[in-house]
Formats: structure tokens, sequence, C-alpha cells
């Protein structure tokens, strides 16, 4: 008999145990429209490092506008803008934590 935590939906499905690894938000920056980085150390310490950028009031046309890159290395948690110097900055906030 297995024993733990089990969380099962209305069906009887089991959808999350003990074992599994959810996920963590630790925070967010806002990327202003220049290139950047932090340190994030529970990168190291609580698992994986994750991010996601969240942009307001973009159309889906996004050509010739440079958006928010997001990079993770070790503890450092790092954005820019690729794409030609002449195009429009459209920063935004990136949101990491682990898994």
């Amino acid at each position: 008999m297995p024993q733990g935590l089990q969380v099962f939906n209305a069906v009887g499905l089991n959808t999350v145990e003990i074992t599994d690894r959810l996920t963590r938000v630790i925070g967010q920056v806002y990327s202003g429209s220049s290139p950047g980085s932090i340190q994030v150390p529970a990168f190291g310490v609580y698992g994986t490092g994750w991010a996601f950028v969240q942009q307001r009031n973009v159309s889906a046309d996004v050509f010739g506008k440079r958006t928010v890159r997001v990079a993770i290395k070790g503890t450092v948690l790092s954005w820019d803008f690729p794409g030609l110097q002449e195009w429009a900055i459209l920063p935004g906030t990136i949101v990491y934590g682990v898994y």
C-alpha cells in the first residue's frame, strides 16, 4: 500500500505525489530597456531555475521590435534584447523560480 501525500482528481486519477517536483515562484524583476542580470542563489539551492517574460500591450505583430530574451546560467539570471539597434525595445517583467 502506498504511503505519503497523494492528490487525486474528481475521477480518481493520481495528479500529485510527494516525489513530484513542483514549481516555486521566487520573484520578479522589471527588465527596463537595457540588458542586465541578477544573482538568484535559490537556483543552486532549491532546484532547477526557470523564468518567463510577461509583456503588456504587445500585439501579435512584434516584427521590428526587440523583446526580452532571458538566460539562466548557474545562479545568474540575465536578459538582453536581440535584434537590430533601430528596432524599438519592448521591456517586460521577468518572473523566475525553481522546480
